[in-house]
């Protein structure tokens, strides 16, 4: 099931469907310091890119593939209603954050926004490469306004 999954995701990369190289538009989402997310016009995909400094507090690895999560922590508990999810990557990596799709840039880097309703919110992470690697776990954060 998740090589079928990997081989979907990878053919719509290829085939140009919504990682066309377009303007991008500002995130309606407040983003958190020194990172960048961008709608794709005409999607819900967003480029996975963000410019930052922070170190990533958990690694993940699968054959070639790894991921780099700088924040959300699992299980933190916040008081906004929109976060970022952010972190690291190898270029090309095709990530899925619940229902969102993006492809990591050359810089390797990633963002995606995240509104929660109050109280536990799970967010589900897949990132998957063209050799079949893949990487999923799920995070849970905690909005407390």
């Amino acid at each position: 099931m998740r090589l079928l999954k990997t081989i979907f995701i990878v053919s719509i990369i290829l085939t140009g469907c919504t990682f066309a190289p377009m303007n991008a538009v500002e995130s309606p989402f407040p983003t958190s310091a020194g990172m960048d997310a961008t709608l794709q016009p005409g999607s819900d995909a967003l480029t996975a890119t963000a410019e930052t400094n922070l170190e990533p507090y958990i690694e993940y690895n699968s054959g070639t593939l790894w991921v780099q999560l700088f924040a959300p922590r699992d299980e933190e508990i916040v008081s906004v209603a929109q976060i970022e999810l952010s972190g690291k990557a190898p270029a090309g990596t095709v990530i899925s954050v619940n229902e969102m799709i993006a492809l990591v840039s050359t810089d390797e880097t990633f963002s995606f926004p995240i509104s929660l309703d109050e109280g536990p919110n799970v967010i589900e992470f897949v990132a998957s490469d063209v050799d079949g690697n893949e990487i999923a776990f799920v995070l849970t954060v905690i909005y407390e306004p």
